[in-house]
């Protein structure tokens, strides 16, 4: 899985990371917080990534587009 910000950022998933590891636990799409939008000063919400082993997680603001897609 690929997401891209609106100023062209890109952060990569592999599937063994979402679905067989706890980082996959912590993926989220950020959209608001105690019901108010998050993404009113952007107009587009956020990924974060808050189980990442390494530091410099990997967090987009401002999500254009999120492609999946099969290596082959």
């Amino acid at each position: 899985m690929t997401v891209t910000a609106g100023d062209g950022y890109r952060v990569v998933f592999s599937w063994q990371e979402i679905f067989n590891s706890p980082i996959g636990e912590g993926v989220m799409l950020l959209i608001e917080k105690n019901g108010k939008p998050l993404c009113a000063g952007h107009g587009r919400p956020d990924l974060i990534s808050s189980r990442d082993y390494f530091t410099g997680s990997r967090y987009v603001k401002g999500v254009e587009k999120i492609e999946i897609s099969l290596a082959a």
